[in-house]
Protein backbone atom coordinates (compact mmCIF):
# COMPACT_ATOMS: atom_id res chain seq x y z
CA UNK A 1 0.00 0.00 0.00
CA UNK A 2 2.96 2.51 0.97
CA UNK A 3 4.88 1.75 -2.42
CA UNK A 4 1.61 2.40 -4.03
CA UNK A 5 0.78 5.51 -2.41
CA UNK A 6 4.14 6.97 -3.07
CA UNK A 7 3.95 6.18 -7.08
CA UNK A 8 0.53 7.47 -7.71
CA UNK A 9 -0.31 10.10 -4.95
CA UNK A 10 3.58 11.06 -4.35
CA UNK A 11 5.61 10.68 -0.93
CA UNK A 12 4.55 13.79 0.44
CA UNK A 13 0.51 13.05 0.30
CA UNK A 14 -1.25 12.76 3.42
CA UNK A 15 -2.73 8.97 3.05
CA UNK A 16 0.99 8.27 1.93
CA UNK A 17 2.50 9.77 5.22
CA UNK A 18 -0.25 7.93 7.07
CA UNK A 19 0.93 4.37 5.30
CA UNK A 20 4.06 4.93 6.16
CA UNK A 21 3.61 5.94 9.94
CA UNK A 22 1.09 2.97 9.97
CA UNK A 23 3.72 0.62 8.94
CA UNK A 24 5.81 1.52 12.01
CA UNK A 25 3.84 0.44 13.75
CA UNK A 26 3.36 -3.14 12.22
CA UNK A 27 7.57 -3.66 12.19
CA UNK A 28 7.64 -2.58 16.07
CA UNK A 29 5.37 -5.19 16.44
CA UNK A 30 7.27 -7.85 14.70
CA UNK A 31 10.45 -6.36 17.07
CA UNK A 32 12.33 -4.34 13.01
CA UNK A 33 12.77 -1.76 15.47
CA UNK A 34 16.06 -0.19 13.15
CA UNK A 35 13.45 -0.05 10.29
CA UNK A 36 10.59 1.31 12.14
CA UNK A 37 12.90 3.69 13.42
CA UNK A 38 14.33 4.96 10.14
CA UNK A 39 10.88 4.96 8.59
CA UNK A 40 9.55 7.16 10.93
CA UNK A 41 12.69 9.53 11.18
CA UNK A 42 11.72 9.88 7.58
CA UNK A 43 8.13 10.47 8.01
CA UNK A 44 8.33 13.07 10.40
CA UNK A 45 11.12 15.47 8.36
CA UNK A 46 7.85 14.82 5.05
CA UNK A 47 5.87 16.01 7.76
CA UNK A 48 7.92 19.10 9.24
CA UNK A 49 9.15 20.03 5.69
CA UNK A 50 5.08 20.13 4.58
CA UNK A 51 3.88 21.32 7.48
CA UNK A 52 6.48 24.08 8.33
Amino acid sequence: VMETGKRVLGEEHPDTLSSMANLTHTWKSQSRNEEAILLIEKCFELQKRILG
